[in-house]
């Protein structure tokens, strides 16, 4: 669960507050910057995750002010925001993000297209509980 960034100069009535998204590994890299602005070679200690991102549905109507739990789902694996990489200093808190088993699984959710992503097990809606 990460903060939302909202400098784009959108509405406060049109975004989500949060980010949601399933860490699928951590990582950490030691980095050489060998660019422009470049002060030395040693070597910086860099930290992340890869996530899987979820897609809020509909944010104006779901919270606290409509007693009802945030819903989330995946995007399309092919899409560009799929997936991404996070500072872990950014991440919030961890949060349950629990399968709306009445709705269903994705269709073809038996398909392994990725054995990271784990998308043989994707439901088609889920609820977050904070």
């Amino acid at each position: 669960m990460l903060l939302t960034d909202h400098t784009d100069g959108s509405s406060p009535s049109d975004f989500h507050p949060f980010l949601y998204a399933r860490v699928l590994s951590t990582y950490h890299a030691n980095v050489i910057y060998t660019g422009p602005g470049m002060q030395n070679y040693m070597a910086h200690h860099f930290n992340f995750l890869w996530v899987r991102w979820y897609q809020v549905i509909d944010p104006g109507s779901l919270g606290w002010h409509n007693s009802t739990l945030d819903t989330v789902h995946f995007p399309p694996m092919h899409e560009d925001n799929s997936f991404g990489f996070v500072d872990p200093d950014d991440v919030l808190q961890g949060c349950h993000i629990l399968p709306a088993f009445a709705k269903g699984k994705q269709e073809g959710a038996n398909i392994n297209v990725s054995h990271c992503a784990k998308d043989t097990k994707d439901y088609l809606l889920y609820y977050v509980g904070r």
